[in-house]
């Protein structure tokens, strides 16, 4: 058997790293016209430590005749693993998931104290939102990740899955604070303030909306299945959407994980092209009362 070049051993431990996922994703975000942040810093308050994720992607919809920006902005996890397999259990309780319960939407309320969760999604996502990309995929509530080949795996645990939903979930409070902080979210913040609610919405009430979708894309076998477990009920899939509740001291969060199979990337980004497209639209048709119900919230947010 001949021995290694010390370039085949470099080039084979390379291989062996994610960051030829983290290539291959970025390739194909810069072939769709996605802007491409690798590598974001946010700060995990649990830990009290910086860290990082892998990418960060954005696309921006211009809508004209409201003189308003949508922004889709993807929070990605790449994680290869070609020695495991993640199955995912469809529960009871996620029959009926509510379509609100994710993306995580930033508008002008966020930036004034506004609850999030209590208010901005409660009014954009049904107004604002047809049938999307989500109806494609196996609704999970649960997961195993199984070892299939422990050399390739190379894990002395099990807790790939844990590691980057935690991660992404964390990410989220920091990258809802880099939208606040967007020049056109600033600018239209400061004519609020200024002139009161009264002059902001007669005005046009333009406004930048900023869309935050979590995933992880994956190198490996992804399986779906529901009980009772049996080889027809276990069947190989392309994506799943996590329901995710999670708390800890310094987070909360309550919503959905897209995960997905490397293979199947390219095609979930022209299915949220698609979405978007729809949103677009929805938006002009129900601007007025998106708009006269958000002022409402902003009204009620000034008499407390």
């Amino acid at each position: 058997m001949c021995k290694k070049t010390k370039k085949e051993f470099i080039i084979e431990e390379i291989e062996k790293s994610g960051y030829p996922l983290e290539l291959y994703v970025s390739g194909i975000l810069k072939d769709q016209d996605w802007s491409i942040f690798p590598n974001q810093f946010y700060f995990d308050k649990d830990s009290g430590k910086g860290r990082e994720f892998d990418i960060r992607a954005e696309k921006e919809y211009i809508i004209d005749e409201l003189d308003s920006l949508l922004t889709i902005r993807l929070l990605i996890e790449c994680k290869k693993i070609p020695g495991n397999a993640w199955v995912f259990f469809e529960g009871p309780q996620i029959q009926n998931t509510p379509i609100a319960s994710f993306p995580t939407i930033v508008t002008i309320l966020d930036a004034l104290g506004i609850n999030s969760e209590d208010a901005t999604n409660k009014i954009v996502l049904p107004l604002l939102f047809e049938k999307l990309h989500y109806d494609k995929g196996f609704f999970a509530s649960g997961y195993k990740e199984i070892v299939l080949d422990r050399k390739q795996s190379k894990k002395s645990d099990i807790s790939n899955i844990w590691d980057s939903e935690i991660t992404l979930i964390k990410t989220i409070p920091s990258e809802i604070q880099d939208c606040l902080s967007d020049e056109l979210m600033v600018s239209q913040i400061d004519d609020f303030k200024t002139d009161g609610f009264d002059s902001w919405h007669s005005s046009g009430a333009s406004q930048r909306i900023y869309f935050l979708y979590p995933l992880i894309v994956f190198q490996g076998d992804i399986y779906s299945t529901s009980f009772p477990l049996s080889e027809e009920n276990l069947i190989e899939t392309d994506y799943i959407c996590l329901s995710r509740d999670y708390k800890s001291a310094e987070y909360e969060f309550d919503g959905a994980i897209d995960i997905l199979k490397k293979e199947y990337f390219e095609k979930y980004l022209i299915e949220l092209e698609g979405d978007f497209q729809k949103i677009k639209q929805s938006t002009i048709s129900n601007w007025g009362e998106f708009i006269d119900k958000e002022k409402d919230l902003l009204y009620l947010n000034s008499q407390r």
